[in-house]
């Protein structure tokens, strides 16, 4: 077969950001990112245009690794853009580099790992997510130490979990994120009260369409089981987070700042969970105040925010709710909390736009009794006649607002700014008639 030299503008750069995007963004290798933050990656570009040019440079590389202490060089990538482009000239290579560790008598010393952007496991599609787990922006030759190695079996003893992990995070993100996550248009989204209910479902949406989150909640123990479960190593993140503290929002932006190094997309969803109150004429002024903190924590929260999301044209979700609509007794606070989201929506639209895109989310009845922290999971059970007044013929869950809050956050949803999105199964548009 005949190589098709590859675009060669800058594949050094081109194949750190695969380490950090992918690699190590993805967590696909969990020993990767100690290595590289240490500078014991030694990154090569070769110009070779021979595989025999090659085979010579391999050789050069392995005696270096060999003869390199481990904190100066942990592992060598060769980059060689202009040769084996076509991945089965490549797959046919491989033997000449397992000639050449046995030629330098380095069996049980050092091996050959390797990368390709044609990578084809046997016996799978091309098209296949499950490929891009070893894909990479040129042909790529990775030596390892084998003492390395069985240091990371020490701790992962049963590699193939790792290869299966693998396999599921790819086929969840697609083939799609996975270029989206390497041309670096992946989205951030911070996510306030993310560690539970709805909040948690937007989390995990955003991570399933390749995205990055940062959760801020109150709720600790709700926030480090959401990562302990989601097992998604840089991509997914938990800062304590107060709404009604500016200290605490601006630490938070600030946390999400050094941690990604911008924000697409700020979702207020943190506040007083459930409409009831106490009645009106009982209602102290502090209760009052404290039902409308949904509403002070997205005023604090975008004021501190939008100077990022301006400078990447970001977009900003308000969860509100269908009781800025509706209402039953002795839900005023509530009410008037979420209301004033919507309004606040409209016009911060208009103020913050073209730059940033603001939208809000009115959630009808969403069942969250299963998105919580550990120790108060549990699910619920809902009659037939809960199901049926839902036109769809179904309560809500919080993956219902998730999907929706991905497209407003995308430039999908690029024409789509100061609006209020009820999703609550048809429920406010049925005509509902006393028996």
């Amino acid at each position: 077969m005949t190589d098709t030299p590859l675009p060669t503008d800058d594949p050094i750069a081109a194949t750190r950001l695969w380490l950090e995007r992918i690699v190590i963004g993805l967590n696909l290798c969990p020993f990767a990112k100690a290595v590289y933050v240490k500078d014991q990656v030694r990154i090569v570009l070769s110009d070779a245009t021979t595989p025999e040019a090659l085979v010579e440079e391999l050789a050069e590389e392995l005696v270096l690794l060999r003869d390199t202490p481990a904190e100066q060089i942990d592992t060598t990538l060769i980059v060689h853009p202009q040769v084996l482009t076509d991945f089965l000239d490549y797959n046919d290579f491989l033997d000449n580099a397992d000639a050449a560790i046995e030629a330098l008598d380095l069996q049980g010393i050092l091996q050959v790992a390797s990368f390709h952007p044609e990578y084809q496991f046997d016996g799978v599609a091309a098209d296949d997510a499950s490929n891009y787990t070893n894909r990479a922006p040129y042909p790529t030759l990775h030596l390892l130490r084998e003492d390395s190695v069985e240091r990371a079996v020490d701790v992962y003893p049963d590699p193939d979990v790792i290869v299966e992990r693998n396999i599921q995070t790819l086929d969840r993100i697609g083939v799609e994120g996975w270029h989206r996550r390497l041309r670096g248009d992946d989205l951030v989204v911070l996510v306030t009260g993310g560690a539970n209910g709805i909040g948690r479902g937007i989390a995990q949406a955003v991570l399933g369409a390749g995205g990055r989150v940062l959760i801020g909640d109150l709720d600790v123990e709700a926030g480090q089981a959401c990562l302990a479960e989601w097992q998604r190593g840089d991509d997914a993140a938990f800062q304590r987070l107060d709404i009604t503290d500016e200290t605490s929002v601006r630490d938070f932006i600030a946390v999400a700042l050094q941690r990604f190094g911008r924000i697409d997309g700020l979702v207020n969803n943190a506040g007083i969970a459930g409409p009831h109150g106490t009645l009106l004429q009982d209602m102290d002024w502090e209760e009052w105040q404290r039902r409308l903190s949904s509403l002070h924590g997205a005023f604090l929260c975008s004021k501190h925010a939008l100077p990022a999301l301006s400078a990447d044209a970001g977009a900003i979700i308000n969860i509100a709710s269908t009781r800025a609509w509706q209402s039953e007794p002795h839900s005023e606070a509530y009410a008037a909390a979420k209301g004033g989201l919507v309004a606040f929506t409209h016009a911060l639209a208009i103020s913050a736009g073209p730059a940033v895109r603001v939208n809000s989310i009115s959630p009808g009845w969403i069942s969250t009794d299963a998105w919580q922290a550990p120790s108060r999971r549990h699910v619920p059970q809902y009659s037939a006649t809960d199901h049926a007044q839902h036109p769809v013929g179904r309560v809500g869950q919080p993956e219902d607002i998730g999907a929706l809050a991905v497209y407003l956050l995308s430039s999908l949803s690029g024409f789509s700014t100061g609006q209020d999105f009820i999703v609550d199964g048809g429920m406010t548009r049925k005509m509902i008639y006393a028996e």
